[in-house]
């Protein structure tokens, strides 16, 4: 059987007031809802649209509106429901390219995005035995993604919409894996965000492999596949 599509934005709806309960992202819930408004408003787009036409031909051929409608409707919904919805496509095609392509370049390298590597369980297995609940990791925009799935922390940088100024904290962060700051650079960027485990695995090791600012960092776990070090 096919599904209601307004079922799901009014569900994410009822949630929301219980959502910290069911450890929910209230954000998550409140993104999806303006698809159900434009949904409606797209609909009664349509429909105006529809009659628009339909009108303008009563008047062309100066006969009643209800007859009009009544023989022609049908075929004016199968013309310009196409049309528009041609036309929407081809005029988000940039958009879409420019997505897709932002996507690639985030998510770098490609099979980095599809399959994590199974060594980097023992690491997700070393913070969580070894480091409390909440505990701020540093770490590159795609690990920063993955870490809190695996581990109870939280990343320093990791979804763009949830993590502020993340352009400028991208800069940052590559910056100081490609081992580019001063050490007292490293000191000030890590006290000031209240940082306490630096994690450098399959996505940051190629950009600097040696030890990482050995007079602030301390070395805590250490394999091929991702070195864990914790803030001195």
């Amino acid at each position: 059987m096919g599904k209601n599509p307004a079922v799901s934005p009014f569900r994410r709806t009822s949630l929301i007031p219980f959502a910290p309960f069911l450890n929910i992202s209230n954000i998550r819930l409140i993104q999806g809802l303006p698809y159900l408004t434009m949904a409606v408003l797209a609909a009664i787009g349509l429909e105006t649209l529809t009659a628009f036409i339909l009108r303008m031909i009563a008047v062309v051929k100066n006969k009643p509106y209800e007859s009009v409608q009544s023989k022609l409707k049908q075929k004016v919904i199968l013309i310009v429901y196409p049309l528009v919805l041609t036309a929407f496509f081809l005029v988000n095609i940039p958009v879409i390219v420019w997505s897709l392509k932002d996507q690639i370049r985030e998510y770098s390298p490609v099979f980095g995005n599809v399959y994590l590597d199974d060594r980097l369980k023992n690491a997700f297995a070393f913070i969580n035995n070894n480091y409390p609940a909440k505990t701020i990791v540093l770490s590159t925009f795609y690990t920063g993604n993955y870490l809190p799935v695996y581990t109870h922390t939280l990343s320093f940088i990791g979804h763009t919409s949830y993590t502020a100024n993340v352009s400028l904290k991208e800069k940052a962060v590559m910056k100081f894996f490609e081992n580019k700051m001063t050490w007292e650079e490293a000191a000030k960027f890590l006290k000031d965000n209240k940082i306490k485990l630096v994690f450098q695995g399959p996505e940051e090791k190629p950009l600097y492999n040696g030890l990482l600012y050995p007079n602030h960092l301390k070395p805590v776990f250490m394999e091929d596949v991702a070195s864990i070090y914790e803030v001195k």
